[in-house]
């Protein structure tokens, strides 16, 4: 590797030599050039009498140098790194040195014998380095030969590591140039000798400008820095400048040598030191850039102090270089020979003109570079004659390298000032890039975790945002130190030491003025196993979302209780103490109930770790409430809190003239302004937080981003982390208590009567309940996730990115769909090809194919967070690395599965210890009969009893209570009489156009009638299309006949036949929508069946206070269950097997023999979708029988070709032919009707 090292020093060093070249001495005009790495034009520079001039772009040779010069600089150290090692590793190994196995010694040991055999010392060796095809290439060079055993450039003879000829200052008496070449002169050339130097008179105007100067040779710009940071005494440093104007042929700008100095005056142009002075600031900006790159990454690398030193010493020479421009301009704005009252746009003109691509470099953002040209070039219109007053495109690069400045100092707020000369970064060795490649269970593969990266990229993008929008963060950002409070706080205390921010800093009403102060209550924040609340309680805005315990119980009391509705801050710096608060105390909350609500102790760093993902996550809510985003709406607190911020900014707004003019539209929530003033001050808000860290000696790095990854996001990924908590804690207990039993053949020989069979079983539904309740919240995020990376995907990528999206994406979706879309996007995700990326249903993504990793919540979840606490069950997708095609194998490491691995048999406990004989009971322990307990009232009936009752003595062919017999089916109802208006497309399946709903009819005065009445409708429903059922399967044509006998006989053996256990499916989803009012029908028909039961269960629930969709959610999820069973139960009483309620149960039934979904997923699709299906379905059913009809029909008709060659058929039997032709057009009349229908039902889908 070193010599291979030393092959591409020397390819490499060509290439830049070149560039040096044509960058000093290229062509200018016709003519060559000579320019020095200083920037000086050689031809018209003469330092003999200190006559410099700049010009012909000989400042791309002074970058030109720098660059060449910094990387030679890196390159000596990496040579000198691995001579070093040389030295070590062969010429003075020893066995102490050695890192390497006992096998690798071995061979080194012969390898290193052999080659010291014939290269005795380490510069024999090293020359053959030099021997290296590039190097050869250069050795006729003296200037720039390469010599690899001699690099010690001090008597600067050797010039493998120094600086290039081109790069040297000018010729002491300078050059002339022709077409061909240039010439340094003598000595004593006249040139030399005299000069027209300028001397001031007392008519010119005068300004004083002190320069730091960097040097002017290689070693002098790290030395001057060094001494600027350290304060040395800064005349020894600056330069002072004095720049005269008399009239436009008399003027300069002169340096008087110190006393120490030898020499003439320096003197030059006022053009030249301008040229001069933006150069070497470009510059210097430059090696800034250089040396702060790794302390101005906001990463999780383990930074030493001097970063702090630097980025302080970075800011103070902004302020320094800001400082001497304003004295530039005012000495430009003093030249009167140029055009009265364009002054500015000259001055712009020439910036561009000379330094446009230097100026967009330094900037580094062209995007935000072409905005900021935008705003001069407006500028550049304006008629004003004061320049310097005006920002120039200079002024804009100072202030966001000051903006820089103070991002790092507050980046390394926390760490000690640095002392020594230690290293000036931030430690690569520290860096954690590897663990952004991580292996994901549901994807079978390893890939980049990516929405921290998608997230640093909407963070950049909301700096900028802030930067063209307020000016900078000088605008908003606040200082809580400044702030005015109504408590008893000493604001002085809080100036640098954001750590002593308490209650009394606050406007908060009353007790509020603690954060904390009302949360809680419940002692639940915590605590492992807190069920979150349900999303019909968290917005009204946003479905499927739920809400973190975390979030519920913020310490947010003093932001939603301020004095006079939030009238009271009015101002940035007082908000920013508010914030600060809130989140210091916050952070200190989360510490405490985590220790103790679970009684911990924090040593193991998995603790460490989720106190630090709480803390962010809470930060990144801080955020979402700042900007308007909170999706909790749905609590009082929330909205006080939104109300009051709303009228703060308004305040923040209406006091401040500056912020009004960057803020210019009508909205009331102020977003924009919201948005920048948290992009502003969020770094002060985490360091807030952090301060709670230092007690228990936690580090959580720097200011993270998640609070630009979507909340809905954030929250389904911290949803995981707690769910994996309360399953481990579940699982130990299953554990306990099932260890005797599986230690019986591993639960085989446990049982029933079994004691330990007990403790078992009540573990087992102990687990299963928990596990299964919030599975149901799962189904409903990766429901919603896999819709909204749908949009990303299909629709958004497909048609070429944001913006163009045809489908509808709903406003509150946006954020999340976006951002699936960027993260898509950044797994090399394609855009604009539909067919791309359209996914394919059974075909499985190769092990490389990075794009989908994020296409379901189960892979997000996998790639984000790391080391989730489940166990055994540790997988969040149901098919073995998350193949969901029909090959896809079942995943036993489920997190949802039940019983768990292994626990199969100890949880069912099937066998029993043989019978006892029964003993004949005395006339104590008689029982009362069940029929006398519900004629009493001290018992309910039964689901099944209430069923039974309705279907005594029913056979099938007499009606239901008034639902009659279904004999024969309409047909598909798709014109608009039959639909809700808006749902024009849907058709109504003959199923549901006769669906029960007699005893909904019914006058009803609770809710317990009401679930009685769904019970028997049901139940009605089931045992009618039961018999309908075996009517329709009996008349199929007998190939395929299946007889009612074999029918009822397979539902004695305990299994009802998929086809109708769907149709089951979509009758009990057509009365959830009729119970939920989402039923699509038409409401015109006040008289309908269905209109006249719908009005009916609206009573009941109005009777009871219970309007809202939720409170009919709410029931249908209770009673839900109860109806499902009527409906098996209306089959064990035509002879169904008992065991069906238990193998059909409403918790684990899915809808067919391949889909996982479950009847509670299934309930609630929305009616045309389940229709839509239900259609499909019948047509393809119905279709096969109307082509057997068709073939039936033309079996005996026989065609042949006429012989003319118009296509005419001869048939062979007119009567046959005419029977097959009537068969033809009633097929087509048919599937004209179907295909119609079809149209509309796709039309509506898309």
């Amino acid at each position: 590797w070193f010599e291979e090292w030393a092959e591409e020093f020397c390819r490499i060093k060509q290439l830049k030599l070149k560039k040096l070249e044509n960058e000093c001495r290229g062509e200018y005009d016709g003519k060559k050039r000579y320019c020095s790495r200083n920037g000086h034009d050689c031809e018209e520079t003469i330092r003999e009498i200190e006559l410099l001039r700049m010009g012909k772009q000989c400042t791309k040779c002074l970058y030109a140098c720098n660059r060449y010069v910094e990387w030679m600089d890196n390159k000596k150290k990496e040579f000198e790194k691995q001579k070093k090692k040389c030295e070590n590793e062969i010429y003075n190994k020893n066995e102490s040195q050695s890192s390497s196995s006992s096998d690798n010694n071995i061979y080194y040991e012969d390898f290193y014998r052999e080659l010291k055999g014939k290269y005795s010392i380490i510069d024999k060796f090293l020359n053959l380095l030099n021997q290296e095809t590039k190097c050869k290439n250069i050795e006729n060079d003296e200037e720039n030969k390469v010599d690899f055993t001699n690099t010690d450039d001090n008597d600067n003879k050797n010039k493998t590591f120094s600086g290039s000829q081109y790069c040297k200052p000018c010729p002491i008496c300078g050059v002339d140039c022709d077409s061909n070449k240039c010439t340094p002169r003598d000595i004593n050339h006249h040139k030399c000798q005299t000069a027209n130097k300028y001397t001031p008179t007392n008519k010119a105007k005068v300004t004083d400008i002190k320069v730091l100067s960097s040097g002017e040779k290689r070693e002098d710009i790290t030395k001057k820095l060094k001494d600027f940071c350290d304060k040395s005494d800064m005349s020894k440093l600056t330069e002072e400048w004095k720049c005269y104007y008399e009239d436009k042929t008399k003027g300069a700008c002169l340096l008087e040598n110190k006393k120490d100095d030898k020499g003439a005056q320096k003197q030059k142009s006022f053009y030249d030191f301008f040229t001069y002075w933006v150069a070497h600031m470009l510059k210097d900006s430059e090696d800034w850039k250089t040396k702060l790159s790794k302390c101005l990454k906001n990463d999780k690398k383990a930074c030493i102090s001097k970063c702090k030193n630097n980025c302080k010493c970075f800011e103070k020479w902004v302020e320094q270089k800001k400082n001497e421009w304003e004295e530039v301009k005012k000495h430009f704005e003093k030249q009167e020979d140029l055009i009265k009252g364009f002054h500015y746009s000259i001055l712009e003109g020439v910036l561009e003109l000379e330094f446009s691509e230097d100026i967009t470099k330094a900037y580094s953002d062209p995007e935000q570079m072409e905005k900021i040209r935008k705003i001069l070039e407006k500028k550049k219109q304006e008629r004003d004659e004061d320049a310097s007053k005006k920002e120039t495109i200079i002024d804009f690069l100072l202030d966001h390298e000051l903006e820089e400045a103070e991002e790092c100092l507050e980046i390394h707020e926390d760490e000690d000032e640095g002392v020594g000369d230690g290293d000036d970064e931030c430690d690569d060795d520290h860096g954690v890039t590897h663990d952004n490649v991580r292996y994901n269970p549901c994807s079978g593969s390893a890939h980049y975790a990516m929405a921290n990266k998608v997230a640093a990229d909407m963070h950049l993008e909301a700096r900028q945002q802030l930067g063209s929008r307020a000016g900078g963060r000088k605008a908003l950002r606040g200082d809580a130190s400044q702030g005015h409070y109504n408590g008893n706080g000493n604001v002085k205390n809080l100036n640098g030491k954001i750590c002593n921010i308490d209650k009394n800093h606050s406007n908060a009403t009353g007790s509020s003025n603690d954060p904390c102060h009302g949360k809680d209550g419940s002692n639940e924040r915590f605590k492992i196993g807190t069920y979150w609340k349900d999303d019909q309680l968290v917005s009204t805005i946003h479905k499927d979302v739920f809400l973190p315990p975390r979030r519920q119980h913020m310490c947010t009391s003093n932001l939603e209780n301020l004095k006079d509705n939030g009238k009271s801050v009015r101002d940035t710096h007082t908000l920013l103490g508010e914030v600060a608060l809130s989140a210091k105390m916050d952070a200190d909350k989360i510490i405490e109930l985590y220790k103790g609500q679970n009684n911990i102790e924090l040593t193991d760093p998995n603790h460490k770790e989720t106190i630090c993902r709480a803390i962010r996550y809470s930060f990144a809510d801080l955020g979402d409430i700042i900007r308007g985003r909170d999706m909790w709406d749905k609590d009082k607190g929330s909205s006080d809190m939104e109300t009051k911020l709303k009228a703060i900014f308004k305040n923040i707004k209406e006091q401040h003239s500056e912020i009004q003019k960057q803020y210019t539209d009508d909205d009331v929530n102020h977003t924009k302004l919201r948005e920048d003033w948290w992009s502003a001050n969020r770094i002060k808000v985490w360091t807030a937080m952090k301060c709670a860290l230092k007690g228990e000696k936690i580090n959580c790095g720097a200011t993270p981003r998640d609070d630009y990854i979507p909340q809905r996001l954030r929250w389904m990924t911290e949803w995981a982390e707690w769910f994996c908590k309360m399953q481990s804690h579940e699982y130990d207990t299953l554990q306990k208590a099932c260890k005797e039993c599986r230690s019986k053949g591993s639960g085989k020989e446990c049982w029933k009567t079994d004691s330990d069979c007990d403790k078992c079983k009540q573990a087992c539904d102990k687990y299963k309940e928990e596990i299964q309740k919030w599975q149901r919240q799962w189904n409903k995020m990766d429901m919603k996730y896999t819709m909204s990376y749908l949009q990303a995907r299909v629709d958004i990528a497909a048609n070429g990115g944001l913006n163009t999206s045809v489908g509808a994406v709903n406003n509150e979706d946006k954020p999340v769909v976006n951002f699936l879309f960027e993260l898509y996007k950044a797994n090399g995700g394609k855009i604009g090809n539909p067919s791309d990326n359209i996914p394919a249903r059974h075909k499985r993504s190769t092990r490389r194919d990075t794009t989908h990793v994020y296409s379901t919540a189960a892979g997000y979840i996998h790639q984000e967070l790391q080391n989730m606490e489940c166990q055994v069950q540790k997988e969040f997708c149901d098919k073995k690395n998350g193949d969901t095609s029909t090959s896809g194998k079942t995943n036993e490491k489920y997190a949802f599965k039940h019983p768990p691995e292994g626990y199969e048999k100890a949880c069912i406990c099937e066998k029993s210890m043989p019978k006892r004989v029964t003993q004949v009971r005395r006339w104590g322990s008689f029982t009362l009969p069940q029929m006398f307990l519900i004629w009493r009232g001290r018992r309910n009936k039964t689901t099944c009893e209430i069923v039974t009752q309705i279907l005594k003595d029913k056979n099938g062919t007499k009606k239901v209570g008034e639902s009659y017999r279904k004999e024969t089916y309409s047909e598909w109802k798709c014109d608009e009489t039959k639909i809700k208006r808006g749902q024009k497309g849907a058709c109504m399946p003959p199923r549901r156009q006769k669906l029960s709903v007699h005893y909904l009819e019914k006058i009803m005065t609770n809710t317990n009638e009401l679930k009685y009445a769904f019970i028997k409708c049901a139940a009605a429903e089931t045992f009618l299309l039961w018999n309908k059922y075996k009517d329709d399967k009996t008349k199929e044509p007998k190939i395929a006949t299946t007889t009612a006998e074999e029918l009822d006989e397979k539902l004695q053996q305990g299994q009802i036949p998929p086809e109708f256990l769907r149709s089951m499916f979509y009758t009990f989803a057509d009365y959830r929508d009729i119970c939920l009012n989402t039923d699509i029908s038409s409401i015109t028909d006040i008289n309908s069946a269905v209109s006249i039961a719908k009005d009916n269960i609206y009573k009941v629930f109005k009777k009871n206070y219970q309007t809202s969709i939720d409170h009919r959610k709410s029931w249908w999820e209770t009673n839900g269950p109860a109806i499902w069973e009527g409906m098996l139960c209306a089959l064990t009483s035509v002879g169904g097997k008992e065991s069906i309620k238990s193998t059909y149960n409403y918790n684990t039934v899915t809808f067919g023999d391949t889909s996982c979904t479950t009847l509670y997923d299934f309930a609630k699709r929305p009616p045309f979708l389940r229709w839509y299906i239900e259609w499909g379905e019948d047509f393809c059913r119905q279709r096969k029988k109307k082509l057997d009809e068709l073939v039936k029909g033309c079996e005996n008709c026989n065609v042949r070709d006429s012989g003319i060659r118009d296509g005419t058929k001869i048939c062979n039997d007119k009567k046959n032919c005419d029977t097959c032709k009537t068969a033809c057009t009633t097929y087509k009349e048919w599937i004209g009707t179907w295909k119609e229908s079809y149209k509309k039902q796709k039309k509506r889908y898309s």
